[in-house]
């Protein structure tokens, strides 16, 4: 399956690299699927870096890493669920979704509903994501 994997995290207080994406790879390319990776941060327009990926499909699924809610600063909040919300919404347009990371961790119920993802995944993915890619085409 050809799949595309997509860091959402945009907040470059810590500038996290995608250590959780990056550990699905292996596993994933070793099940025979073909993956593709797109990191969002210091994107200055994430949004189009994210449709021309898109674009380049077709993708059998489309997976959101998502790091933080907020930036979890009182005093200048902002709230990343409107993004995530949009991205996939537009990728939704192009194949089934699946969302994870430490945001969907913390509320996955939750950010499933909000993005209208087609499923969350809270946990370790370099295990559960093969089998769930395996179980879904048997």
């Amino acid at each position: 399956m050809e799949l595309l994997l997509v860091y959402g995290n945009v907040y470059e207080l810590y500038a996290p690299p995608p250590v959780g994406l990056a550990l699905l790879t292996a596993p994933l390319r070793a099940a025979g699927h073909r993956v593709r990776v797109v990191e969002l941060m210091k994107r200055q327009d994430p949004d189009r870096v994210l449709a021309r990926a898109l674009a380049k499909g077709p993708y059998g699924l489309v997976g959101f890493s998502f790091r933080n809610l907020d930036n979890m600063d009182l005093r200048d909040l902002r709230d990343f669920v409107p993004d995530y919300v949009r991205w996939v919404g537009m990728a939704n347009a192009v194949a089934p979704t699946i969302i994870g990371g430490s945001a969907v961790i913390a509320a996955p119920e939750a950010l499933m509903r909000a993005t209208g993802a087609d499923w969350a995944m809270a946990g370790q993915g370099d295990r559960a994501l093969p089998m769930f890619l395996a179980e879904r085409a048997a």
